[in-house]
């Protein structure tokens, strides 16, 4: 009974899109096996904005989920792994370790934090200092593209790479809307921020 509602819920003709996330780079906001709902709609009638969870098409035509940090005219430049909009620092204060488990049950901990982002908060992790991608120079977001990163910040090809790069407005299709299903139970029905 709940596969029938799912596939009628997320026909191409309804409103939603379910989306199974598959790698950890989004990490701790969405995890490995975990199914969200997406608003297949949402962005013909609204703006992008900052925070959004969004999905879009990569260069490969490949289906990406990441987080908008930056909106066209934006200034965005990285150093030693603080983000820096607009010459200034996007403010972060650590939380309590993400316990991250492998396949062989072994446990990991994570430095987490809780980013805040004008008024939106979520939280992201940092794996190690002087990551890859934890510097970068300045760059300006072109006119009608958008800049967007993972939460799982040294685990995450976004933006950042070229391979990505800045998005354009019309590859971006959907927004987050709800986990609604999850190895860990108590995250169904969680509004991803």
């Amino acid at each position: 009974i709940i596969l029938l509602f799912l596939n009628s819920f997320t026909s191409s003709n309804a409103k939603f899109k379910s989306y199974n996330i598959p790698a950890k780079s989004m990490q701790p906001t969405l995890l490995v096996g975990d199914y969200v709902f997406f608003d297949k709609n949402y962005y013909l009638n609204n703006e992008v904005k900052y925070g959004d969870v969004i999905v879009f098409k990569t260069k490969d035509d490949v289906d990406f989920v990441k987080r908008v940090i930056g909106l066209p005219g934006d200034t965005i430049r990285i150093v030693n792994g603080e983000i820096l909009l607009n010459k200034t620092i996007i403010n972060k204060v650590q939380t309590d370790d993400f316990i991250e488990i492998d396949n062989l049950g072994n446990s990991k901990r994570i430095r987490k934090y809780k980013e805040i982002l004008f008024d939106i908060e979520y939280e992201v992790l940092d794996k190690m200092d002087d990551g890859v991608a934890d510097n970068t120079n300045s760059i300006r977001v072109p006119e009608d593209h958008y800049f967007a990163m993972g939460d799982n910040r040294d685990n995450s090809l976004d933006s950042r790479f070229l391979s990505v790069g800045f998005i354009p407005k019309d590859r971006i299709f959907h927004k987050a809307n709800l986990i609604y299903w999850a190895i860990d139970k108590s995250r169904i029905g969680i509004f991803p921020k």
